[in-house]
């Protein structure tokens, strides 16, 4: 893996996080839209499914340890 490949997931997992925090809310509780749903996609087509899925593995630990998720939200 080179620093490029570092840098890239690293990235996606900011973005990744700063767009799970943006939700639009719903009529009932816990059905929420996450903004980071369109965003997710277009990270999937243009950078491939290993660092989509290691930048949202590192998004997912980063909401966690910031308490902002809990282990719920990650399943």
């Amino acid at each position: 893996m080179t620093s490029k490949d570092i840098t890239q997931i690293s990235v996606i997992a900011a973005i990744l996080t700063i767009l799970a925090v943006l939700k639009i809310p719903s009529i009932i509780p816990g059905l929420d839209f996450q903004l980071s749903a369109p965003a997710a996609l277009l990270i999937l087509a243009f950078f491939g499914i290993k660092k989509y899925f290691l930048g949202g593995l590192l998004s997912s630990l980063l909401l966690l340890v910031f308490g902002v998720f809990n282990p719920i939200n990650v399943i």
